[in-house]
């Protein structure tokens, strides 16, 4: 495999094999079919993934849960090597976060990552190699924080969060995570109020705020965990 003048490796893999700068997505729920990801050479698994099954739809449309989907792990673990390889040394970490990276929890079929850097304007950038990989910068009008959407085949399949590196150990996201995956009653009940909430056919803001009770609940319990004060989920 022959790869053009300044691209990466897994960039040409990634190109090679599905076309313009592809790496895994989650497909619609509904189709069940379902393909490892796969790789050029074995260091980088590259592919599809389709979620387990649909749940849930609000008849808004705008809420789509699907069941928990193992691959989901390794379709994050590659998109998060994709990023380090792609822009070296601008991230000081890169996590899966959300409820696709907690095992047994229902969610929307997006992949949630955070990432860590020391100065966000280095980020900024470096924005047209984010946009190669499909990474398109959303403002949501939060301070301290950039947030990229990536669609693939017109479907929502990825959210990339940048936040400052020296509020890493403390960002709400890792640590309602860690909880969630420690204590699985509590993501049970989480779970529980999602498809509540999905099949009152709630808006997607309608079920953000229907959540936001429970979350600040099951958060406060991990920043106390930690000896952290009790913070606001939305604070930002």
């Amino acid at each position: 495999m022959s790869f053009r003048t300044g691209e990466s490796p897994v960039l040409a893999c990634a190109s090679d094999l599905f076309g313009a700068w592809s790496v895994p997505y989650v497909k619609h729920a509904a189709n069940t079919a379902s393909a490892r990801p796969q790789s050029c050479d074995g260091s980088l698994r590259m592919g599809q993934a389709a979620g387990r099954g649909l749940l849930l739809v609000s008849a808004s449309m705008d809420i789509e849960l699907v069941a928990y989907d193992d691959e989901w792990t390794s379709i994050a673990d590659a998109a998060c090597a994709e990023l380090r390889v792609s822009l070296p040394g601008l991230f000081t970490d890169i996590e899966h976060i959300g409820s696709t990276s907690v095992p047994g929890l229902v969610a929307k079929p997006i992949i949630d990552l955070i990432a860590g850097s020391e100065d966000l304007a280095h980020v900024v950038a470096r924005e047209e190699t984010l946009r190669l990989l499909g990474y398109e910068h959303h403002d949501t009008g939060m301070p301290g924080r950039l947030f990229y959407r990536r669609n693939e085949n017109g479907r929502r399949a990825y959210h990339l969060h940048v936040i400052p590196a020296t509020t890493w150990a403390t960002r709400n996201e890792r640590l309602l995570r860690d909880y969630l995956r420690a204590h699985p009653a509590d993501a049970r009940r989480y779970g529980d109020l999602k498809r509540e909430l999905a099949a009152r056919h709630v808006t997607s803001a309608e079920y953000t705020r229907g959540k936001t009770g429970l979350i600040q609940e099951l958060t406060d319990r991990a920043r106390a965990a930690r000896g952290l004060p009790s913070v606001p989920v939305w604070e930002e």
